[in-house]
């Protein structure tokens, strides 16, 4: 899985789960990376991955 911001490889842990965040709006599912989280404001995340 790619992150929808920086568009890395998004690393995965245990059964699956991601290192970073989901970001949903309806049926739509977005992925973040934990670096991304880190060095971004969560409004600018919203606005570059478009919900």
């Amino acid at each position: 899985m790619k992150c929808d911001f920086c568009k890395k490889k998004v690393e995965e842990l245990f059964l699956g789960k991601i290192k970073g965040t989901f970001f949903m709006k309806g049926k739509i599912k977005k992925a973040v990376c934990a670096d991304c989280q880190k060095g971004s404001s969560l409004e600018d995340l919203k606005k570059k991955v478009g919900l």
